[in-house]
């Protein structure tokens, strides 16, 4: 491995941990929901690297398209921080006139903490209105 690859054998690396070791912290939300890595990709970093390439940017990470997903050549991109943040299971959509927006992105919009919206959408179940406005 050229030491120019380090970041790209650390995500090789890690995505193997979290989806094949058990002891890994965060086995429970990769393997043991049955997402895997391709065979390919799990016998030699150099495939993965052909396959994905070099990470763009250190502003880059590497997504699934499909978070259900294996880890394989069809399933995976290097996408932006915000992009990739937008596809989590644990994303929240507002809808707003039939148009889903990420949460994170309504709350910076409208200047008001992700916490705060959060807990006058979810807990206190105002209107998205009311929410956005007081």
């Amino acid at each position: 491995m050229k030491n120019d690859n380090i970041v790209e054998y650390r995500i090789w690396s890690g995505i193997k941990q979290r989806c094949h070791n058990k002891n890994n912290k965060d086995y429970i939300y990769y393997g043991e929901r049955g997402i895997s890595i391709c065979d390919r990709w799990k016998n030699g970093f150099k495939y993965f690297l052909e396959d994905v390439g070099k990470r763009p940017s250190i502003k880059h990470s590497l997504d699934r398209i499909d978070n259900n997903g294996n880890y394989c050549k069809e399933n995976c991109r290097w996408v932006l921080y915000e992009v990739q943040r937008m596809n989590r299971r644990d994303s929240i959509f507002v809808s707003i006139n039939k148009v889903q927006i990420p949460f994170f992105e309504l709350a910076k919009i409208f200047n008001i903490k992700r916490k705060t919206l959060y807990l006058r959408l979810y807990r206190s179940k105002w209107s998205l209105s009311k929410a956005l406005n007081k």
